[in-house]
């Protein structure tokens, strides 16, 4: 049985969220845009305004004067003269979330590039302003290798019947409609970042604002993707930098939305944004690229997702099957929890190329109590280097390890893996046999600990506990330097400690116990 409702539903829209439906000018001209995210759609049309389902199809009638031309989703079926107006009937035939239904309109100028994947092509429709064109002609054919990376690394482009498009429009940075980007600008990053969200936000949809990270992460990290295989790959290493300092401005604060009332916290780029990416980052560190890759696919393939709409567990879950690996905790402590690691590391050099590694970690924000990782440590000398990667479970951990050359030089995390900061790693040499080059006495001492040093010049001694904290620091400098320390430990607490002398090409360490 087929029926159908009529509503008549008009007036003057109000402005919320991001703009709802906004009247505004460009270059003189007049512009209507929509953007309903996360709230706006009920401001200018009658709907299903939630994240419960998805109306299989749309069709959209706009009547506007024949100076100006109309851009929505779908397809263009009709544009039909009335009188000193135009009639355009647009057509959608895909499952699609309320927020993502748009329109925008002005005296567009219009012309189309043509992406290719391997097997087929993707047809990209740019609405522009006149005064714009020669600007934007040079500018969209940037996203054209982006159609066909995007086709390798997740799945042919979901809307693969109708095209994929741009409209410019009144706003800064850029809103994701379905089939019909509305940008503000031109640049390449905003142009990949709105294009991933047609496969990530669109055709698979977060199934509530606290998931946010399903559409705005992904989208973050595909523009990642796009450094790492695009351009011989040069800006890969300086985002993910960007990226990690953008996550680590502050302590706090996690990938999981807790205030879903809040737009400004939905869409918080630090978090929602490039924290959900990095989360996506590490994952793939973690369980490696194969299984990353194939999961992804997976997630994309899932037919309860497609078209759907999909939670952090369902991503989880498909991300477990490709792996074999148990990733409750890496959640936990990366999606609900709070802040960051930060390492401080110790490589002290023994006889026969042997490195005794210890990884001392602490944490940014107490919801997380240790970050389970793979820890990425780089060994180098004049012609030899190498990356050993120590599995790091708990604090204070002692790994040993034999290389085949001697290093003279430590880097921890290379090539940017883990969302850290202020990590720290000295490589240093267990002990100096000759007392005539430095020597500690008493030790084991309960007060006063003396240090004598010559032959060498010391520009810095600390005392850190077996944690990495730092219990005491000391600057040396000037011209007459001393060979002769004292330091008092009467405040320490009993145990064991260590003492970093640093030198002009390498740091002594030497164990101390405080009795």
């Amino acid at each position: 049985i087929l029926d159908s409702v009529k509503i008549s539903y008009k007036g003057a829209p109000p402005q919320t969220g991001f703009g709802s439906f906004i009247k505004s000018d460009h270059n003189g001209s007049p512009i209507i845009w929509t953007l309903s995210e996360p709230y706006g759609a009920s401001d200018w049309m009658p709907c299903k305004n939630n994240l419960t389902d998805k109306i299989d199809s749309i069709d959209i009638f706009v009547l506007t004067p024949q100076l100006y031309k109309v851009a929505s989703n779908g397809l263009l079926i009709s544009e039909t003269n009335q009188g000193p107006n135009k009639f355009f009937h647009w057509k959608h035939k895909y499952p699609i979330a309320t927020y993502l239904i748009a329109i925008a309109v002005t005296n567009y100028s219009v012309y189309n590039d043509i992406g290719y994947t391997a097997t087929d092509s993707v047809i990209v429709t740019n609405y522009v302003y006149p005064e714009d064109l020669a600007n934007a002609q040079t500018s969209t054919i940037s996203l054209l290798p982006v159609v066909n990376l995007y086709d390798s690394l997740f799945i042919t482009y979901p809307y693969r019947n109708e095209k994929y498009g741009h409209a410019q429009f009144g706003w800064g940075g850029g809103m994701e409609h379905q089939t019909m980007t509305f940008i503000g600008g031109f640049d390449f990053e905003l142009l990949a970042h709105e294009f991933a969200h047609q496969w990530f936000g669109n055709m698979i949809t977060c199934k509530s604002w606290s998931d946010i990270w399903i559409n705005e992460g992904f989208a973050t990290y595909s523009t990642g993707l796009c450094y790492e295989n695009l351009f011989a790959g040069y800006w890969y290493p300086i985002w993910k930098r960007l990226l990690i300092d953008n996550v680590t401005t502050a302590p706090d604060g996690s990938v999981f939305c807790t205030d879903t009332i809040s737009v400004s916290r939905i869409f918080d780029s630090r978090l929602s944004y490039y924290k959900g990416a990095g989360l996506l980052h590490m994952l793939r560190w973690v369980i490696g690229d194969s299984s990353f890759f194939a999961g992804l696919k997976n997630y994309l393939n899932d037919p309860t997702l497609r078209y759907s709409f999909a939670t952090t567990q369902d991503f989880k879950t498909h991300m477990e099957n490709s792996s074999g690996m148990n990733l409750t905790g890496f959640f936990n402590d990366w999606f609900y929890g709070e802040g960051y690691p930060i390492y401080d590391i110790t490589c002290i050099k023994k006889p026969n190329q042997i490195v005794e590694t210890t990884i001392n970690q602490t944490q940014s924000h107490p919801s997380v109590g240790f970050y389970e990782m793979p820890v990425p440590v780089k060994f180098k000398n004049a012609t030899k280097d190498t990356i050993i990667v120590f599995n790091s479970i708990a604090n204070s951990e002692v790994f040993s390890i034999q290389l085949n050359f001697v290093p003279d030089s430590v880097f921890f995390d290379p090539d940017l893996r883990i969302v850290s900061k202020n990590s720290s790693i000295h490589l240093g040499i267990e002990s100096i046999n000759n007392d005539s080059y430095l020597d500690i006495f008493p030790n084991p001492t309960k007060n006063i600990l003396n240090i004598h040093y010559s032959n060498i010049k010391i520009s810095k001694i600390e005392i850190t506990d077996v944690l990495g904290k730092n219990c005491f620091m000391k600057e040396i400098s000037g011209s007459n330097l001393p060979t002769k320390l004292q330091i008092n430990l009467e405040k320490f607490q009993s145990g064991n400690y260590f003492l970093k002398c640093y030198s002009e090409n390498e740091i002594i360490i030497k164990k101390i116990i405080r009795l």
